[in-house]
């Protein structure tokens, strides 16, 4: 089959699907994309829920919990406890690949009845609201943070504590708040780019400033 170009319903951008393309989907067999790469994209970059947050029970214990899955999401979800617990065992959901069957169709199959945990995160205290996160004391509304306390409505926080509305605090922040790409500094505010810095405002890029 020869190149063809298409229109991405989404974007009305036009794209081509190539001679080789064709011959991949059909190896596959699954159809011809509809989309244009980009929205494609978009699309994979969905799959990844980080920072929404619901309420649902636990489909082990059915306690109510938070997760990154709605209720109604047909998944089977277990809270922290449950999925790393000794309540089930995963070698039960193990099965046989049917190669009379489309590849995509049972790997659908499986990621329905394959347990889920609510929220990657484990040993921390007093932090029921964050995910992809963990060894954390009294964090909220923070992903993607470890080794953390008090930390609060914060991305990307490592080894630090006292930090609100922070981001990329890659070690030893202390007492920071809406600083953004900080190294060992304390009690900086309303900063970026900062490295051995203390008690600095309103500033931009400095290493081993004070006052």
């Amino acid at each position: 089959m020869e190149n063809q170009t298409r229109n991405c319903p989404t974007c009305t951008q036009d794209f081509v699907i190539t001679e080789e393309d064709f011959g991949f989907y059909e190896k596959l067999q699954v159809p011809p994309p509809t989309l244009c790469v980009e929205c494609r994209q978009q699309r994979r970059y969905a799959w990844r829920n980080e920072r929404t947050l619901y309420r649902r029970n636990c489909d082990l214990c059915k306690k109510s919990i938070v997760t990154i899955y709605s209720p109604n999401k047909p998944y089977k979800v277990f809270c922290v406890s449950c999925w790393w617990g000794d309540g089930w065992n995963p070698a039960d959901y193990g099965r046989d690949f049917d190669f009379s069957r489309p590849f995509f169709e049972q790997f659908n199959e499986l990621l329905h009845e394959v347990p889920r945990i609510s929220l990657l995160t484990k040993n921390s205290v007093n932090s029921e609201y964050t995910h992809h996160s963990g060894d954390n004391k009294n964090a909220y509304l923070s992903f993607s943070c470890f080794g953390g306390e008090n930390i609060f409505y914060s991305n990307f926080i490592m080894q630090s504590r006292d930090c609100m509305d922070c981001s990329y605090i890659y070690e030893a922040g202390e007492r920071l708040w809406e600083v953004l790409d900080s190294r060992k500094s304390y009690r900086c505010q309303w900063s970026s780019l900062l490295k051995d810095c203390s008690n600095v405002l309103y500033s931009y890029d400095c290493h081993g400033c004070t006052d």
